[in-house]
């Protein structure tokens, strides 16, 4: 996923986060090998952001999706 961003230009950081640090985002997102990529809109039953997916969220799970089709289709 961290080379998918950084082909659609999406800053990568890699570094320790405490939790005040997610507290404090405006978009959360996990990413794995089962869920691929899940935003996480809420935290402690309070919302991240507006609450919903945000903008990098949906550009990278759309350039994944992307991945994957063109993946397939090659196979």
């Amino acid at each position: 996923m961290i080379d998918l961003a950084r082909r659609e230009k999406i800053e990568v950081r890699e570094e320790g986060v405490a939790l005040a640090d997610f507290r404090k985002a405006t978009e959360v997102f996990l990413t794995g090998t089962v869920a691929e990529l899940v935003a996480v809109t809420t935290l402690d039953n309070r919302p991240i952001g507006t609450g919903k997916p945000g903008e990098i969220t949906r550009r990278l799970r759309a350039a994944y999706d992307e991945y994957v089709r063109s993946f397939r289709s090659q196979h």
